[in-house]
Parts: C-alpha cells; structure tokens; sequence
C-alpha cells in the first residue's frame, strides 16, 4: 500500500510540474516579445544563455534515460519475461526481451513518421489548393488595371501611349501572370514591389499559421503524449521504491524539458490562448493516465499473465526511452544544435553517473546470479 500512495504523490507532483514548465515559456516568450519590440541586444544574449542551458539540461535527462533503460528497466524485463517463458515451457534461443524492446521503439518510430506523413501531406495540399486562388485575384487585380490605363489611353489618343500599353500588356501576360507575385511594370513599380513583398510575406504566414496550428498543436501533443504515457506506465509496473524514485527523477527531467519546449513550439504558433491551454493540459495528464495503467494491471492481475504484461510494457517503454535517447535528444543537441559538444557530452556522463549512483547506494540489492546453479554435470 506504501507504493501505491508514492506512486499516487507522484502522479501528482508530475502533472503539476508539466502544467507548470508548459505555461512558464509561453509567459516568457510573450514577455521576451515585447521586451524585444522595444529593441536591445542584451535580450539576444540572454537568450542564447537560456538556450544553452536548456540543451545541457537535455543532454542530462538523455544520460539519465540511458542509464535507467538499461540497467535498471532492461534487467526487469528480462527476468520477467524469461521467468514466464519458464514457467510456459517454453525453450528458445531467440532474444525475446531484446525483441520487444526494439519492438516498442519501432512502435514509436512509426506512429510518429504516420503522424508527420499525414501533417506534410495535409500541409502540401493546403498550399496547393490556396496557390491558384492568389494567382486569380492577382489576374483580377491586373486586368482591372490594364483595363482603366487603357480607357485613359484612349481618351487621350496618343500614340506612344498605346504603344505603351501594348507593352504594359504583354508584361501582364507573361511576367505578372505567371509569377504571380511580381511587379507590375507601372510608374509607381518601386512602391508596389515594397508593399507587395510585404504583402505577400504576411499573407504567407498567416497562411502557414492559421493552417498549421490547429494540425500542428494536435499531431505535436498526441506524439509527445504517446512517449509519455509509455513512460507513465514505468512507472506505474514498478514495483520498488527505489525504482519508482529512479524511473521518476528521469522522466521529471525530461518532461520538464519537454514540457518547456512543447510551450515555446505552442507559444510561437497562431494558435488561441484556449487552444494553448488544452494542448498543455492534454499532454500532462498523459504520464499520469500511464501511471494509472500500470497501477491497475499491477493490481488486477497478480499473477503470470500480470508478469507477462509487466515484462511486455517495461520492454515497449525501454523502446520508447531507446528512441528518446538516440532519435530525439542525441540528434537534436548534437547535430542541430552544434556549439559546446565536450560540455554536452560532459552533461550526459553526468545524468548516466547519476543513475549509477543512485542504483549503487540501492538498500536492497538484487541478488546476482550463482554461475555454478546453472552449471549443469557431465554426462
């Protein structure tokens, strides 16, 4: 009962803290937005700062879900699944636990490239379906000129000027038409390129806000909320306190991070506060539902089939931490974001040495396995 009431005080305390690492950058950012109208190059600085920070902080949950997956969740995994294997009578040479480790991150692997598949080609087609509309209102608009500089034209009846016409209207024909966005050769040329640039990257991303957000905020939640709920059911089949306090400071680390970049992605689109709001709220209430999970098929099944379960989780969730580790924090610090490599690399031995420790000062140490009882006699 004392495991379940911590594992119930973390839930908790790990909604709480999303909630509040995701509302703190759309603050900050609105903040830093106005401060930065105002001008001043110490607010460039300052944010370079704060992105340093947090890509060392990164870097430090990435050594910490290292370590957690495979010396503390891994060797779970194992001794759950080959203990069902034995008592099924089941005798296979193939890695099983290893399987379904990988099998989890490939879960996650392709969920995600579905999720991104589905958002580019959502994205593409909008930008399709709303070209031809901007090159037939900039038509429009053109002909209307042509139109009224050649009623004036006509009035005057000078010469040149109709043979200027005639050039303005094979200009409309084959550059404005076709580019659609370019100039329209007239006097004033120089103040409609100004404001039609203007225009036109206005126009641009507002197209790409508005039709993105909604898209955008929904894929972005239900992916990031996928990872948490596999890490929430870490925690919800764990079954130590030690463990539980383990599983829990690593994905506290990374959720906040998460949560704090999930916030500035948020704060940084065309999406309403309200929209905001439920996107945070949505993606922190993830990990608890995990947690809530595991506590009951914990506490429904305690039995074989419940180890089976546990063991198929815990390796789904090794999978998902793999795939957070190498495909998302490693790539992101060490190639996107280049600049300070050793520090980085420093911060990562950091969170894996601290996991190390923290398994190494464990009250209760796992028995380690006598290589003599499994030893069998000759023949």
């Amino acid at each position: 009962m004392k495991v379940e009431i911590l594992k119930v005080i973390l839930l908790i305390a790990l909604f709480v803290v999303t909630v509040v690492c995701g509302f703190l950058p759309v603050k900050l950012v609105s903040y830093s937005q106005r401060q930065t109208a105002h001008g001043g190059t110490t607010r460039q600085s300052n944010r370079k700062r704060y992105k340093h920070v947090f890509s060392c902080l990164s870097c430090f949950s990435a050594g910490v879900f290292l370590a957690t997956c495979l010396l503390d969740l891994f060797p779970d995994v194992r001794q759950n699944l080959s203990d069902v294997l034995i008592l099924y009578e089941v005798h296979t040479g193939f890695p099983v636990p290893e399987f379904v480790m990988v099998f989890g991150l490939f879960i996650i692997l392709i969920t995600e490239q579905i999720v991104l598949e589905f958002k580019e080609k959502n994205l593409e087609q909008a930008d399709t379906d709303k070209k031809p509309l901007l090159h037939q209102a900039k038509r429009k608009q053109i002909e209307e000129d042509a139109l009224s500089f050649k009623s004036d034209l006509t009035i005057s009846g000078i010469e040149d000027d109709v043979s200027r016409f005639r050039e303005y209207q094979t200009q409309v024909s084959t550059s404005d038409i076709e580019d659609g966005f370019s100039d329209s050769a007239s006097e004033d040329s120089h103040y409609h390129q100004h404001h039609q640039h203007n225009h036109d990257h206005h126009d641009n991303n507002i197209s790409k806000g508005h039709s993105q957000s909604v898209l955008r905020s929904i894929l972005l939640t239900v992916a990031l909320s996928l990872h948490s709920i596999f890490e929430g059911l870490a925690i919800g089949l764990a079954q130590k306190e030690t463990n539980i306090l383990t599983i829990t400071s690593a994905i506290i680390l990374h959720k906040c991070t998460l949560s704090l970049s999930l916030g500035i992605n948020l704060s940084h689109s065309k999406l309403h506060y309200g929209s905001i709001i439920r996107s945070l709220l949505f993606f922190s209430l993830a990990a608890p539902i995990g947690i809530g999970i595991g506590i009951l098929i914990i506490d429904l099944w305690d039995s074989l089939t419940s180890s089976l379960i546990q063991g198929l989780l815990q390796g789904i969730a090794c999978g998902t931490f793999l795939y957070i580790t190498f495909f998302e924090i490693f790539p992101s610090e060490f190639n996107n974001n280049k600049g300070r490599r050793l520090c980085k690399v420093l911060f990562v031995l950091f969170g894996f040495s601290v996991v190390c420790i923290i398994m190494f000062l464990n009250a209760e140490p796992a028995t380690p396995i006598d290589p003599c009882s499994d030893r069998r006699s000759p023949p």
